[in-house]
């Protein structure tokens, strides 16, 4: 009797996984069903498109997902290349698109684009002034309620503007982006006193900088070399940073922007003179201990074995000689650098030199 028990309960227990899995598919897949009917609907209302183009339609969508995913997945391609491929990959759909329609559906497409690249002219002009004014306002730093009833008229104006373009909802999504883009780049303007000129130069610099450190991320180069490349991106940052700020300036933002080790834990673990002398010894000893490991004749395996009992008993020394709260800031940054795209970035294209490969 247990047993039959026991054989009904178990067949009514997959009967249920079998229903939910079924049903779990098909809500899996009916967006996606949703979406090309949806798409099919479009066609054929807006260009009149037959089911023969619609088919030939479907094949083309998917021979470019196919290109794009390939791409996506070349290791060692940089950014650049990656989206030069992509590039041409959708332009062959869009060659292949026009020669399936027919030459009314194709004008019909035409004029749509056009008044795509013309609303997207207007609104890039629209943000362009609104950027420049609503930093002209706040750099002049008028009376706080003077300032404020600027900045407010300036932007439902700016916000009118757009929703006769782009619609309201979306006008008012691209007010707040704007916002947070202006607070970051007035934030150091303020702090460092520039003109308006100077503040767009500053964001124009910070970005090139970004791009060079981009850049380098998608390239395969030996740890050596990489430093040397980095050194060369640094010292023409600060070359360019120092022009345009002034000595004085350049001292301020080099502070602040690049803090030493000692003032970085400092700041950030809140460590005072004494923890820091110690967090210091733990870590070159550390670091030592795993050179002498990773330059030694044992195994791979062994090797990381001996390596994370140094990292382990270097943690509990850590923890030994701060507070809680200081010891979980610490890891927080360490989880934080270490899950950073541009960290994944550098150790999928990191090449390490000879002497690093076990022999």
């Amino acid at each position: 009797m247990r047993r039959l028990n026991l054989l009904l309960l178990t067949t009514f227990a997959l009967s249920l996984l079998a229903i939910s899995g079924a049903s779990g598919a098909a809500r899996n897949s009916k967006p996606k069903e949703q979406k090309r009917s949806e798409l099919h609907a479009t066609l054929t209302a807006k260009y009149g498109l037959t089911q023969q183009q619609i088919r030939q339609y479907d094949a083309l969508q998917a021979t470019r997902r196919k290109k794009v995913a390939e791409i996506n997945h070349t290791p060692g391609l940089s950014q650049k290349e990656r989206n030069k491929r992509i590039k041409a990959a959708t332009k062959e759909f869009r060659d292949a698109r026009q020669r399936i329609f027919t030459p009314a559906q194709a004008a019909v497409l035409a004029g749509e684009r056009d008044g795509r690249a013309d609303r997207h002219a207007r609104t890039s002009q629209i943000l362009k002034d609104y950027r420049k004014k609503r930093i002209a306002i706040i750099s002049k730093r008028p009376g706080k309620p003077e300032r404020e009833k600027a900045i407010v008229e300036l932007d439902k104006k700016c916000e009118n503007q757009l929703a006769m373009v782009v619609g309201k909802d979306r006008a008012h999504r691209l007010i707040v982006r704007q916002q947070g883009k202006i607070k970051a780049r007035t934030n150091d303007a303020k702090r460092y006193k520039l003109s308006y000129a100077d503040a767009q130069k500053y964001k124009r610099l910070e970005t090139m900088d970004e791009r060079r450190h981009n850049a380098l991320d998608n390239t395969d180069l030996t740890r050596r070399e990489r430093a040397g490349r980095t050194r060369q991106i640094e010292e023409l940052r600060d070359a360019q940073f120092k022009e345009l700020l002034g000595d004085d300036k350049f001292r301020q933002w080099t502070g602040d922007k690049h803090p030493g080790p000692e003032r970085q834990l400092k700041k950030q673990l809140g460590l005072n003179g004494q923890q820091v002398a110690q967090y210091k010894d733990i870590k070159n000893r550390a670091a030592v201990a795993v050179f002498k490991i990773r330059h030694g004749r044992e195994t791979p395996q062994q090797k990381q074995v001996r390596i994370e009992q140094v990292k382990t008993e270097a943690d509990q020394k850590l923890r030994a000689m701060m507070t809680s709260a200081q010891f979980d800031k610490m890891l927080f940054y360490r989880h934080k650098r270490q899950d950073s795209p541009r960290r994944k970035a550098i150790d999928a294209h990191t090449v390490k030199p000879p002497h690093a490969v076990n022999r």
